[in-house]
């Protein structure tokens, strides 16, 4: 079976080796067998969905805010079963004072009709945004993930971040959006 000669492990300051367990194996388990330098050995199942649960979608606005529908780049999901948001953040190198930044997440299939998703802010006087989260437990996703459909990203669906706000003293600057997403 390809992949399965033991491999080089990084595990928390001990090198270790990844093993087949052999038999008959899920679509969407892996079995890996880590031991430590001591010869202890512990096995581990991990569903194929878990490998990639620490994703994130990030937007920068170099610069000076200003109200703007599209001032960073987009992102197209090409995670062949789609995404789903689970959290977002946002900090700023210089906070906004007098209002907060509102911010929002738009969505689109073909980049000419887009839905916004979500929405958040940074208070004035911050410059973090608290994070929001999308999913009731984010330290634990359910498997399969709880597909919220407001949060959903298919397969070559768009992304982009609009700034809806800024302070009206300092407008802020240097913004960057932070989206933690689940590969479905």
């Amino acid at each position: 079976m390809a992949g399965t000669t033991p491999s080089s492990m990084h595990t928390g300051g001990t090198i270790g080796e990844l093993q087949w367990l052999g038999g008959e194996l899920d679509s969407d388990d892996t079995w890996f067998v880590v031991e430590d330098q001591r010869g202890n050995q512990r096995t581990y199942r991990v569903r194929a969905s878990q490998m990639l649960t620490r994703a994130q979608v990030m937007f920068c606005v170099p610069g000076t805010l200003s109200v703007d529908s599209d001032p960073a780049p987009w992102f197209i999901c090409s995670m062949p079963n789609g995404l789903v948001m689970i959290a977002t953040m946002a900090v700023v190198k210089t906070p906004p004072t007098g209002a907060p930044i509102a911010y929002d997440i738009w969505r689109s299939t073909d980049g000419v009709i887009w839905e916004s998703i979500h929405t958040n802010s940074i208070a004035a006087g911050s410059y973090f945004s608290p994070e929001y989260s999308l999913d009731p437990d984010p330290l634990d996703p359910p498997d399969p993930p709880t597909v919220f459909t407001s949060y959903l990203v298919q397969h070559n669906q768009l992304l982009r971040l609009a700034v809806g706000g800024t302070g009206t003293t300092v407008k802020g600057a240097d913004l960057t959006v932070s989206l933690r997403v689940y590969p479905l």
